[in-house]
């Protein structure tokens, strides 16, 4: 009985201190088995990589999108291209007359109903018309003076001109396009003052000389033929010459050689002629002299 009573009340105390133990607060408690567990990473290899910035909001894509001569200008596709020769001999010869530039409108490869015909020198436009196909089949032919849209004379000697001719039917358009083709000289309208007649001092001299080209001596005896008919009225004959550097031995030597060939061809004392040389920002890199109108002839009576 003793036995049995003690081993009863063993069992209470125990039962009893677990109960409490489950009655603790759990943070109280104190832990029967606890392990430490670090993880180590590797630090990242190579460079870090970048974050994209944030995309502006559609709203103000837009906006910018609107800005742009690209979404204002309407798509322009570009024409096929055939090219043709705009040399003519009547070009190659002392001061042409105009046309400088002339294309055929029957001999475009393709039908059409309005064209567009521009004039171009290094790639740019420098004069356009445009027009309808008419049933009669005027104008034949369109063709360029040497004027700009303005109506002022813009055709330098040295400077090469092309042409590109637009038949379109509908929104199609097919384009024809020129070689294109230098002045060797103009003669062109100088206000009030006459005729001024230019020629291209790559025609005339070396680059590094001062002695005529032999094929210049044709330029020179055509303005001189035509300088011939001036009556300057005891005053000289005036020609003038542009150079890089107007005081320069060589420019002095190409004024002097000029000017002697002047006073053989007009027969006149070398005193009676003078030579200005001025620079290319005036004058441009030419010969040139200026015809008074009286004593001018007709344009077409140098075009034959």
């Amino acid at each position: 009985m003793i036995l049995l009573a003690a081993a009863v009340l063993c069992a209470g105390v125990w039962t009893g201190a677990f109960t409490a133990r489950a009655q603790e607060p759990a943070e109280s408690r104190t832990p029967v088995v606890s392990q430490d567990i670090t993880i180590r990473a590797r630090p990242p290899q190579g460079a870090p990589i970048p974050q994209p910035p944030p995309m502006p909001g559609k709203p103000v894509a837009d906006e910018v999108l609107r800005s742009l001569d690209l979404y204002k200008a309407a798509y322009k596709e570009q024409a096929p291209k055939v090219r043709l020769s705009a040399g003519s001999l009547r070009l190659e010869k002392p001061f042409p007359a105009p046309p400088y530039l002339l294309f055929y409108l029957d001999t475009f490869p393709r039908p059409y109903d309005h064209w567009l015909f521009e004039v171009l020198a290094d790639g740019k436009t420098v004069w356009s018309k445009e027009g309808a196909r008419s049933k009669d089949g005027k104008p034949d032919r369109v063709e360029w003076d040497g004027s700009n849209d303005a109506g002022n004379f813009i055709a330098r000697v040295g400077q090469a001109y092309g042409f590109r001719f637009t038949g379109y039917s509908g929104k199609e358009g097919y384009a024809v396009e020129s070689e294109d083709v230098e002045l060797n000289s103009v003669a062109f309208p100088d206000g009030p003052a006459g005729t001024r007649l230019e020629i291209a001092n790559a025609v005339l001299f070396p680059s590094d000389g001062a002695a005529f080209l032999e094929g210049g001596k044709a330029y020179l005896q055509e303005m001189a033929a035509r300088a011939r008919r001036v009556n300057p009225k005891g005053e000289p004959y005036r020609f003038f010459l542009g150079q890089k550097d107007p005081a320069s031995p060589l420019a002095q030597a190409r004024a002097r050689g000029l000017a002697a060939f002047f006073s053989k061809e007009l027969l006149v004392n070398p005193g009676q002629v003078i030579v200005e040389s001025q620079p290319l920002d005036r004058l441009g890199d030419v010969a040139s002299c200026v015809i008074p109108r009286e004593f001018d002839l007709a344009p077409e009576v140098y075009s034959q």
